[in-house]
């Protein structure tokens, strides 16, 4: 896009770990752009998207959102508390982003571009997150981990972007790496399916990654070194939560 923020800055994480790990300079100098135009705004939607560069339905954020919605609402009525958001509203929720996130010949769900409604035309892990949302069901669900498993030979999974696409790196910062956090999203959904055999198998390929290589940010999609930061918190915690799991256990859901 060549925009660029009109104020300098400095950047420190290219200086912690080597630069190809991480986004190129293009890459921040856009991010800085937005995150003036932002504050331009006031933080205000309504004043940032008839100027916007970039505004997206995103797949992974709106799918977390959905699930975060519906633990809140049985968090509620465990309390015998009113709902956060009615059941109707989750149903037209659900609706909308089947109806507009879904791709049809990828398999997947995409992004959309809130500015002209068109999906994003590049296919991510974040595309998976609906299986940890429950917006999908039990069949999508492995029809889509299936889909994404064969469209990455050699990777280590779950690839944040497939290897069949042109912004694939398997390197660098959100653009192939494997994450556990992202892991432990599907890994999560599959097991709420009922997928037990689908999540054994993703939960035990997180674990050989961490004893492999170690408790690290994030791993090379083909080798599975781990790169960025080293002991790397969120890592260690959703590897201990997901050895916890009754699926990783050989457990029934509330087996003890």
């Amino acid at each position: 896009m060549g925009l660029r923020p009109s104020r300098p800055y400095r950047r420190i994480d290219n200086t912690v770990v080597p630069p190809a790990l991480r986004p190129t300079q293009g890459d921040y100098d856009l991010y800085m752009h937005l995150v003036e135009q932002i504050a331009g705004s006031g933080y205000a939607m309504g004043a940032y998207l008839p100027a916007a560069a970039f505004a997206v339905y995103d797949a992974l954020f709106n799918a977390v959102w959905y699930r975060g919605v519906r633990d809140l609402n049985r968090i509620a009525a465990a309390l015998g508390r009113p709902s956060a958001v009615s059941a109707g509203e989750l149903d037209a929720y659900r609706a909308a982003y089947r109806a507009t996130l879904w791709n049809e010949s990828s398999h997947l769900f995409r992004d959309v571009d809130a500015r002209d409604g068109a999906q994003v035309p590049v296919d991510t892990a974040a595309g998976l997150a609906a299986i940890y949302g429950g917006l999908v069901d039990g069949e999508q669900a492995a029809a889509m981990l299936a889909r994404y498993r064969d469209r990455s030979p050699g990777c280590r999974m779950i690839p944040t972007v497939p290897p069949d696409e042109a912004a694939f790196d398997a390197a660098r910062y959100w653009r192939g790496p494997v994450w556990i956090n992202i892991n432990w999203f599907i890994v999560r959904g599959l097991e709420d399916l009922g997928l037990r055999a689908e999540a054994r198998e993703l939960a035990e390929e997180t674990f050989a990654l961490a004893e492999t290589s170690g408790i690290h940010e994030y791993y090379h999609a083909l080798t599975g070194v781990g790169i960025g930061g080293g002991q790397f918190s969120w890592t260690a915690a959703l590897v201990v939560d997901l050895a916890k799991r009754p699926v990783s256990q050989g457990k029934e859901p509330g087996d003890t």
